[in-house]
């Protein structure tokens, strides 16, 4: 479902402009989906990051959540190759599940602590 809103913001020197968004609709998780708390690690902080990286031999790759989930399940397939996307980031940093654990705040983009693989 798409729905249309419309901004309005007042500059000093000027009067209103209006913008229109669409904002997507985005999945429900279900309560369903949700582990007890008791498998909770409440004396560990922070989160559990999961990163892939592809090649830039792919090409360009479309900007979707849906390239975004086959890519982080494994099963993306190649534009070019027409198999499995191979994951090249560098997991040196990371758990042998594919995990690694960021107990700081995440804000790679713009604290430049970027952990290998990405």
């Amino acid at each position: 479902m798409n729905q249309k809103q419309k901004l309005k913001y007042a500059v000093v020197t000027a009067g209103a402009l209006a913008v229109s968004l669409t904002a997507m609709a985005q999945t429900v998780i279900p309560p369903t989906f949700a582990l007890p708390k008791s498998a909770a690690d409440s004396t560990s902080r922070g989160f559990v990051v999961r990163t892939v990286q592809a090649s830039k031999n792919e090409g360009t790759l479309p900007n979707t959540l849906a390239r975004t989930e086959l890519q982080l399940a494994g099963t993306l397939i190649s534009p070019v190759t027409g198999l499995p996307m191979v994951d090249i980031s560098d997991k040196t940093a990371f758990q042998a599940d594919g995990t690694y654990n960021e107990a700081a705040t995440i804000s790679y983009d713009r604290s430049g602590n970027i952990f290998p693989g990405l």
